[in-house]
């Protein structure tokens, strides 16, 4: 009976023995992973508030920059504005000098015109008039009777001139239209050359300069930035979640190892010694557990931190990529529509010039024509008065003619009385030559009445003598 109740108080110690080890270990097991639990919980808190006072700083350093960056956008934008108002500025100064220009060239070629055609003019009239003089002249000396001694008449004096004028008028039209097309057409050819180089200058430089620019403000972008805080952001949400899973993964192992251990224990059922050497192993375990977890995590986020930076300089890469393509699509949609406003511009400016050119040579041809009425009535009245005066001046030499001619001079006073003749006539075609030449034709004229009326008399003498 006493081995028996030796045995059952043995069985007895060995079950609280037992009870009491396993009621340790699991308190030492829960005390261990609320130790893990509070270090990794602290250790993740620390470093959630490094990151977010990084955080932070990063923000407030991006804050700054991107008012820095817009105020920089701003300057950019007023430059741009500032170069559209100096092409436009540009534009118009171009289009008055051209305009000037034009009118200079316009006066001064229509002044030339004018003079040439005055000269002309002015020409053809002297040798109409020359030949008039000198058809007058024939008439007057080929005449035999002193009533054909006249002038043409004005009937067909102006009709001549007319058919004169007429010509003239007709080859300086077709020689004045063929030179104004000739210096319009050079000069439309220089001026335009001359404006399409000044704007591709000027949308080279200031595309080069927008180049430049953009270049350099490229790593500062508002877009940039935007995206780097958001894949920053995206990473911390997925290393809080990925160190959430580590701690509860490892967790639920050491639970797992804890309750296999639990069980094997039970079944092996070793002694307290033995017991006692296991629970100081496992604490040795545990306290390693403790000192690797950390260093593992930190391992873990260093690898991960690498990670997420090589992916960062590769989404970095690509970022600048894509805003270099989308640099070069906005440069060729800016020339395209750089070359549209051109395109527009100079369809305008053909329109304007075409219309200008129009305007202009409306404004030349009734100059032309204006000049032309005044100076042709200029002429016809200078022509009438000379003609009016012609003829007083022949009926003026013919009365002194007459009454000369009934008198007998000496030679001397006959040139006397010639130069006085010429001197009292105010006919530029009337000279000393003319007066000769119509009192020899008067005194033919009278010399043959003479004859006739000698020969007629003495018929009548003979037979009034008989």
């Amino acid at each position: 009976m006493s081995s028996k109740y030796q045995i059952i108080n043995l069985e007895t110690d060995f079950w609280n023995i037992t009870y009491l080890c396993e009621r340790t270990y699991q308190q030492h097991h829960e005390a261990v992973k609320a130790q893990i639990r509070e270090s990794l919980l602290a250790k993740h808190t620390l470093e959630k508030q490094q990151l977010f006072e990084m955080y932070e700083g990063t923000h407030s350093q991006l804050r700054s920059e991107l008012d820095k960056m817009n105020k920089e956008m701003a300057s950019v934008q007023e430059c741009y504005l500032e170069v559209c108002r100096e092409k436009d500025s540009l534009e118009a100064a171009l289009r008055k000098t051209f305009e000037k220009e034009q009118q200079a060239r316009e006066k001064k070629m229509k002044e030339e015109l004018l003079q040439q055609l005055e000269k002309e003019w002015q020409s053809k009239l002297d040798q109409t008039i020359k030949a008039m003089k000198k058809k007058t002249s024939e008439s007057y000396s080929q005449t035999d009777q002193v009533t054909t001694v006249e002038v043409i008449s004005q009937k067909e004096m102006a009709i001549m001139i007319k058919e004169q004028k007429q010509k003239i008028q007709q080859d300086l039209e077709q020689e004045k239209e063929i030179a104004i097309k000739g210096a319009l057409k050079k000069l439309e050819v220089e001026l335009e050359l001359k404006y399409c180089e000044n704007i591709a200058k000027q949308v080279e430089t200031a595309v080069q300069n927008a180049r430049r620019r953009w270049l350099e403000e490229l790593p500062e972008l508002s877009e940039y930035k935007a995206h780097v805080r958001a894949e920053q952001r995206r990473w911390e949400e997925q290393q809080e979640t990925s160190v959430a899973k580590r701690i509860l993964f490892a967790v639920s192992e050491a639970k797992e190892k804890w309750k296999s251990e639990l069980e094997n224990m039970k079944k092996t059922v070793m002694p307290g010694k033995e017991l006692e050497e296991k629970i100081h192993s496992l604490q040795r375990e545990l306290e390693l557990k403790d000192q690797e977890v950390p260093v593992a995590v930190r391992a873990e986020l260093a690898k991960a931190r690498s990670e997420w930076n090589k992916e960062k300089q590769e989404e970095i890469h690509r970022i600048q990529e894509q805003n270099e393509e989308d640099y070069r699509q906005f440069l060729d949609d800016h020339r395209n529509k750089i070359n549209e406003v051109l395109a527009a511009a100079k369809e305008d400016f053909l329109k304007q010039k075409m219309e200008l050119l129009l305007q202009k040579e409306t404004e030349l041809q009734a100059c032309l024509d204006q000049s032309r009425r005044e100076w042709t009535m200029q002429e016809a009245r200078r022509i009438q008065l000379e003609l009016c005066q012609y003829e007083e001046d022949i009926l003026t030499v013919l009365e002194l003619l007459l009454k000369d001619t009934q008198k007998e001079h000496v030679s001397g006073s006959e040139d006397k009385r010639l130069a006085d003749l010429v001197s009292t006539c105010s006919s530029k075609w009337v000279s000393v030559r003319y007066f000769e030449k119509l009192k020899a034709c008067v005194q033919k004229a009278f010399q043959d009445i003479l004859s006739l009326l000698t020969e007629n008399a003495n018929p009548q003498w003979e037979k009034v003598c008989s």
